[in-house]
């Protein structure tokens, strides 16, 4: 459990003693906003898996996220901005993560497709997930215009979808970087130590299962996003 959120520890005691994450899905919709949304992924549980849950929550965050922040004054238009660009590199990680994967496309847009992004929109998102080939997919993600000003990121090849996951989530952290220094005074330096203090906890959970599973060194470097 991850203290100072909303809830206190005996809604997560209450959650551990589900038997399966479906029932911890139940309990959670019967106590949070995210009521209907989860409602209506539990009527179509059979077969599916944790990230089927994961993709819900995450697209329902990021929508709840931009309509607060689509009603706030222009102060907040750089943050605005800044999470549409989020939006972007969690939908290219969705599309890393299922690629060549997906059984039933209709029900994975839906679920999955994170709208509101600044470069990845409903028509790019469904191109880069019909390309077939790993190659010509890093490419065509190489290409984008959230890419335009990091060279580095452009100039690589990328050998398997850990690699340019990893980058990804790198050029995260830079594009965080770049945000708050163009805007020292506004909320974006504390969203940045923010995001690499989780990218720093991340790092140390992938290094700790790393270890445990005995994976090699090459595999875990390939892995962590630092």
């Amino acid at each position: 459990m991850i203290p100072y959120g909303i809830w206190r520890k005996m809604t997560y005691d209450q959650y551990q003693n589900a038997r399966h994450y479906t029932q911890i899905a139940e309990q959670f919709a019967s106590n949070h906003w995210f009521f209907s949304v989860l409602r209506n992924a539990l009527k179509e549980t059979e077969g599916k898996s944790q990230g089927y849950f994961e993709d819900i929550l995450m697209k329902e965050y990021y929508n709840n996220l931009v309509k607060i922040l689509e009603s706030g004054d222009f102060a907040e238009k750089h943050l605005q901005k800044f999470v549409k660009l989020e939006i972007d590199i969690q939908n290219l990680l969705c599309i890393i993560k299922t690629h060549n994967n997906i059984e039933q496309w209709d029900s994975f847009f839906n679920r999955a497709f994170i709208p509101n992004g600044l470069h990845v929109d409903q028509r790019r998102f469904k191109e880069l997930c019909s390309i077939k080939d790993f190659s010509t997919l890093s490419q065509s993600i190489s290409s984008l215009e959230i890419f335009s000003n990091d060279e580095p990121f452009k100039a690589m090849t990328f050998t398997s979808s850990a690699m340019l996951g990893r980058e990804l989530s790198k050029s995260r952290l830079k594009m965080g970087q770049r945000f708050s220094r163009l805007y020292p005074l506004s909320v974006l330096p504390i969203i940045h130590y923010i995001v690499k203090k989780e990218s720093e906890v991340e790092n140390l959970r992938i290094l700790a299962r790393g270890k445990e599973r005995k994976l090699p060194r090459e595999i875990i470097s390939e892995l962590i996003s630092a």
